[in-house]
């Protein structure tokens, strides 16, 4: 029988929504309408406590990057992008949306590049937003790096050593090719459009770029062709 750990509230109902730590540390978001009410959960398999995190506004992603460092956690949502330590008592860095318009702006899954030693982070105009953590506490927004051709909003990301860039998938279906550079911008190097129906999660396996899609699959493309 599985055993049974309790967390301080209700896991939303958002993809990706469970991430953990290379040192026991599991976190979800639990959003609310309600002013206030949005929250991190937290818990520590080691000791088996959970806990309330920071209060979070409309989170899209939270996900576990393990830094040069050490484990950081990171939550995306409409404020931006929030960076906190592994066990969420601290912020290390935020990046806030950067426009205003009508439409409703968000980030959405972060990725981290261990030879620049960059986090790179989706937005909901289909760029990516590389942030310097050479150095731990001192965080550095480069340049916000465009797509190659129109695309829509960014739903995943991963980083591919094989290919030695960072994968973006899309809304849209599109997949995309990025070539880091150390003080950015990115070059969106590649782009395969079509790529999958509703993609809610890439990553680089081996030789491979694995993209799960809504309907129900698993999509392998090889990480060099493509194809």
């Amino acid at each position: 029988m599985a055993a049974v750990s309790q967390l301080t509230g209700t896991a939303s109902l958002l993809n990706n929504n469970l991430a953990s730590s290379s040192n026991g540390w599991v976190a979800a978001v639990h959003n609310s309408l309600n002013a206030g009410a949005g929250k991190l959960l937290l818990h520590a398999l080691a000791s088996g406590q959970s806990k309330d995190g920071p209060e979070v506004v409309q989170a899209t992603s939270i996900r576990f990057l393990e830094t040069t460092a050490g484990p950081v956690l990171c939550v995306s949502s409409t404020n931006g992008t929030q960076i906190y330590t592994e066990d969420a008592t601290a912020l290390v860095f935020y990046l806030p949306i950067s426009d205003s318009a009508e439409t409703l702006k968000y980030h959405q899954a972060a990725c981290f590049h261990p030879t620049l030693q960059h986090i790179v982070i989706g937005t909901s105009k289909g760029t990516l937003w590389p942030v310097s953590a050479a150095t731990p506490g001192q965080y550095l927004p480069l340049a916000e790096s465009a797509p190659s051709s129109p695309t829509a909003e960014v739903s995943d990301v991963c980083f591919c050593a094989l290919a030695d860039a960072v994968v973006s998938v899309h809304n849209n279906g599109d997949m995309r090719l990025w070539t880091c550079t150390a003080d950015g911008p990115y070059v969106n190097s590649a782009v395969v459009p079509n790529a999958c129906q509703a993609p809610v999660r890439v990553l680089s396996l081996g030789q491979h770029i694995v993209i799960a899609d809504g309907p129900g699959v698993l999509l392998l493309f090889d990480a060099i062709s493509h194809e």
